[in-house]
């Protein structure tokens, strides 16, 4: 169990790292704990997904990536310097309303 949990850290900071988000330590350190819960919530979904193969864990899986997306493209507009944020807003809504609707879905196949 303790290997999973640092995987997930690990797979945080490679996050922050690739999108090359500059921010204080301590903000840091949130994010990092913010991004490992995504991952281990996209850990979880692919598992499920592994197990059993149905609408639920397929929509759970959906809105996870597009939730990590849409937080992704969030860490970009408000931690990197980006000129043109207008298309970025754009997709970052694009994909975390899908996301939310899709979150939303599974209650109704429970």
């Amino acid at each position: 169990v303790s290997k999973i949990y640092l995987y997930k850290y690990k797979g945080a900071l490679i996050m922050i790292k690739v999108l090359k988000i500059k921010v204080k330590p301590k903000l840091k350190i949130a994010l990092v704990i913010y991004y490992a819960m995504l991952v281990l919530k996209l850990g979880t979904a692919v598992a499920n997904i592994i197990v059993a193969r149905n609408t639920v864990n397929a929509l759970v899986l959906a809105s996870c990536l597009c939730f990590i997306a849409s937080d992704s493209v969030l860490g970009i507009l408000y931690f990197t310097p980006v000129k043109k944020k207008n298309a970025l807003v754009t997709l970052e809504l694009s994909l975390y309303y899908p996301a939310q609707m899709m979150a939303a879905l599974t209650l109704a196949f429970i």
